[in-house]
């Protein structure tokens, strides 16, 4: 299982560093290897929403997320809470995310790819509603499950693409 986990490490490796050369939305702050686990920092230069000390809802951008990828993904499902953790904006507002940032990813799969990773963090950060579970009960956020709901004109952010320059 070494060999595998190694390689696999070269690979969310390669992957990263390829998402940040065709990306015009995407970079790679840092990639750090320790035994068990690979850890990134990829910065999106995307709006989403952040609710401020007051209350008061804002877009905020740009948004940093760490991404841990354990080897124990190689063999069991991780949880969809314990892979990607939104670390700016903080107090980010997103039905799919907890106070302390943490982002579920719905149900991953063992050996769940890092560009499906990506995608999807992508989409959740845009408010692709395709994405984004609004349904009480499978929340993080009810309050920013809510103003969704109540403010769905307003969604996506973007309907840009991952590898798709800006448009204007």
């Amino acid at each position: 299982m070494r060999r595998v986990w190694e390689l696999k490490k070269k690979s969310l490796t390669q992957a990263a560093n390829e998402f940040s050369e065709r990306s015009p939305v995407l970079d790679v702050v840092g990639i750090q290897e320790v035994e068990a686990e690979w850890r990134a920092m990829v910065l999106f230069h995307t709006q989403t929403l952040a609710q401020r000390p007051d209350g008061t809802i804002k877009t905020a951008t740009p948004v940093l997320i760490g991404i841990r990828y354990h080897e124990r993904f190689l063999s069991e499902v991780p949880h969809p809470c314990e892979i990607v953790t939104v670390l700016q904006p903080v107090r980010i507002f997103h039905p799919n995310c907890n106070p302390a940032g943490a982002m579920c990813l719905g149900h991953p799969t063992v050996g769940i790819g890092l560009d499906a990773i990506l995608h999807q963090v992508w989409a959740g950060l845009n408010y692709n509603m395709r994405i984004v579970n609004t349904r009480p009960y499978e929340i993080l956020n009810p309050a920013a499950a809510n103003f969704v709901r109540s403010n769905a004109e307003r969604f996506p952010l973007s309907v840009q693409g991952i590898f798709e320059q800006a448009k204007g």
